[in-house]
Formats: structure tokens, sequence, C-alpha cells
């Protein structure tokens, strides 16, 4: 392709050239030619370089998602393990269960979403926010070092408390932020580590309810089975694992564990 490229960028040197009266075309032909040329490699350097970029980005993407499921195995593994013990020094603090009734509570269900026993947004924000004091070190971070800060606590440090608590600092200081939805699925997750299940349900009913399209939505379903299951409540966790299938036809990993969990009974 480039010497195709060169053949005619020279045909066009010559063409220009003829129009020059008298002589010294040869010089101006070479000249042309050498700048087109030069024109040319530095095209194709250009191209290369975005190429390259191309790729690098493509491996930054696949090693993101690749620690990202890493990470999230890491907790489902934890999870399974653990056993529904009341937290450590830490009073223990369950939100009073209010069932949503009337019509504008289920014009905002999605089809299909599970009948929980959720608290209103601002009643779950706010027995979550007294699990523990609030950190004021965690004020002076920005949203990414506090979703990061908390994840470390829940995953590498195995502080599931702590971590609930930076979740919640996350929650209430970035609404509109782009990990939004993560940190309310996690901090689900460290509540079912500490033996806090309703509060878990009320945070993944929170998710389901407001965000049902998103791509933590299944797992917060499959999740809020096994606070159900964990507080003996095991036919509205039955009936949330069978649901999954149908609400999320495309989420095989979840759809996957939850039959997994309806095997072992």
């Amino acid at each position: 392709m480039r010497y195709t490229v060169s053949a005619l960028l020279l045909l066009w040197a010559l063409a220009a050239s003829a129009q020059v009266p008298g002589g010294g075309n040869n010089e101006l032909v070479v000249n042309l030619y050498n700048q087109l040329q030069e024109l040319q490699d530095e095209v194709l350097n250009l191209r290369g370089l975005v190429e390259q970029q191309g790729y690098q980005l493509q491996r930054l993407q696949t090693e993101s998602r690749d620690r990202y499921l890493d990470l999230d195995n890491r907790l489902q593994a934890l999870t399974s393990g653990a056993t529904a013990t009341a937290p450590l020094n830490a009073p223990a603090v369950t939100a009073p269960a209010t069932p949503a009734t009337g019509s504008a509570a289920g014009a905002a269900t999605p089809r299909n979403a599970p009948v929980a026993s959720a608290t209103p947004a601002g009643s779950a924000r706010a027995a979550s926010s007294g699990v523990v004091a609030a950190d004021p070190q965690a004020l002076r971070l920005d949203e990414q070092e506090t979703y990061r800060t908390a994840l470390n606590l829940l995953l590498e440090e195995n502080k599931p408390l702590d971590a609930a608590a930076r979740f919640q600092s996350y929650i209430e200081r970035f609404p509109s932020g782009r990990l939004f939805t993560n940190a309310l699925y996690w901090q689900g997750e460290a509540f079912i580590l500490v033996g806090r299940n309703q509060e878990a349900i009320d945070v993944f009913n929170r998710l389901l309810k407001e965000y049902p399209l998103d791509a933590k939505a299944p797992g917060a379903m499959l999740k809020a089975g096994v606070a159900y299951d964990r507080m003996n409540k095991r036919s509205t966790a039955d009936g949330l694992w069978k649901d999954l299938q149908t609400r999320f036809p495309t989420a095989t990993a979840e759809i996957n564990a939850a039959q997994d969990y309806l095997r072992r009974r």
C-alpha cells in the first residue's frame, strides 16, 4: 500500500512540475516528492501510535475486568463461608421492617422484583449510617479513594463492619457517583458478613428498586436471597432465586449461583 501511495505522490509531483516554465523541474519534483514522503511517514507513525494506544486501552479494560471478577469471586467465597454472627464491638442495629404499600410502591418496583420487607430509602440510610460512628478521616477522601478504601477494608483487611461504614460514607457523599450501585452492592455484602441480614436486604432492595437495569441488580437479587435464607425465611429466599432467571435471563453467573443454592436444599 505504501508503494502505491508513493507512486501516486510522484505522479502528482510530476504533474505539478510540468506547469513550471524553464529549468529546475527535476529539482522541484525531487523536493516535492521528499516533502510528501515525509508527510506520509508522519501519517504512518501517527497511525501506529493510535493502534498502539488502542491496544493498550483494550488491555487495561481487560485487566480491570479481570481484577473486578477476581474481587467479586473472592467476596462470594468469603460470604459463603461466613457464619451469621453478631458484629464485634458494636450494638446490633436492625432497621424496622415496613412493607411497601400503596400504588406508589407498586409503580416503583420493577416486574418480578422480590417482595421484601424493605424500609424506605431514607430509613435504610439512617439505619446503616448508625452501624458505627462516622470517621472524620473519610470525609477528606475523594470519590475513588472512598470507594477503594471501603473495598480494601472488605476484601483485603477482612473488616466488613468498617467497610460498611465507609461504603455508607460514599453513598451519602456521592449519590451521583459512577460507583454508587457498586457501593450499595458491596455494603449489602458487608452486612451479610456481620450477620445484619435485614440491613443487607434493605440495601439490596434499594438497588433493585432504584436501579433495576444496573449490572449489579442480578447480584443484589441473588444476595437478598442469601440474607433471607440466613434469617430462616427459606420460602422467600427460594422465591427470589427461582425468579432471578425470569427477571434477568442474561445474568448467567447469578442464575447458576441461584440454582446451586436451590440444589443444596
